[in-house]
């Protein structure tokens, strides 16, 4: 993610802050979703040390990190941190069931 990363940061101005994540099943739930949120609540409360005035905060993922997007903006409603202005998940894990979809069943 490292390379567009840079390319988006220099493209628009604003700083990108990118969270290494502990990853399951070394790190089980709800660790990744902890240290996301700190992360988030830091860089929050510190945006002006990151060159950036907070003004406009947007949270990106893809896959799990999509997924852990949309909980952690639960997850500041919940505990009254500012939620972000947006959201980019590019293919997030959103139907976390333990039943088969349709098209799992097609697919057997």
């Amino acid at each position: 993610h490292e390379p567009y990363l840079k390319s988006w940061a220099q493209e628009l101005g604003t700083p990108i802050l990118s969270i290494d994540y502990s990853l399951a099943p070394e790190a089980p739930f709800p660790r990744a979703l902890e240290e996301c949120f700190y992360a988030y609540c830091w860089a929050v409360k510190h945006c002006a040390l990151l060159g950036s005035t907070g003004e406009r905060i947007c949270l990106a993922g893809d896959s799990a990190g999509g997924n852990l997007c949309f909980t952690m903006s639960l997850r500041a409603a919940a505990f009254g941190v500012r939620v972000p202005d947006g959201i980019m998940a590019a293919y997030p894990a959103t139907m976390l069931q333990s039943t088969a979809s349709p098209s799992r069943l097609l697919s057997l």
